[in-house]
């Protein structure tokens, strides 16, 4: 599970500031999202920016990078379309202060996050029992937007 995804030598050349854009422009439309899913990103790179950019490209981590969603898009696509998002400016500026180490706690703790548009059948095994999953041991820490932020859930 900890493959990297975009192994091609383009994904080496893509600056880090733009990756972490091309991830919160993705996943998220508003500020807030876009803050609260850099959050899961800094607390899996143990708050050092040196660590973001494997976090960003392990396999199965990002659905905006997931190869069921990507289908055969190279990275070069995605950050294409990113850009071309209206969010995009936004989702700079706050990578770029990610990689300062200027980053705004809105969902402490928090190393995952999913979808919840209440239970459904389509909730992940590993999130909390009460939002359809089977990890007991998980802790919600917050709803921002349309997604369900949490933290203990490996």
């Amino acid at each position: 599970m900890n493959a990297i995804m975009f192994s091609s030598l383009f994904a080496l050349t893509v600056p880090n500031v733009d990756l972490l854009a091309t991830v919160l422009t993705l996943e998220d439309n508003t500020t807030r999202g876009m803050i609260a899913i850099n959050n899961v990103v800094w607390n899996r790179a143990k708050q050092d920016p040196k660590n973001i950019r494997k976090v960003l490209l392990r396999k199965y981590q990002f659905t905006c990078l997931n190869p069921h969603t990507v289908k055969k898009k190279s990275l070069q696509d995605l950050i294409k379309k990113a850009k071309s998002r209206s969010n995009w400016n936004v989702a700079k500026s706050i990578a770029e202060n990610t990689y300062k180490g200027k980053v705004p706690i809105t969902v402490k703790g928090a190393t995952h996050y999913h979808v919840y548009r209440g239970k459904i059948k389509c909730s992940p095994t590993w999130t909390h029992p009460s939002l359809g999953g089977k990890n007991k041991k998980c802790k919600i820490v917050s709803f921002v937007g349309n997604h369900v932020y949490l933290e203990n859930v490996d």
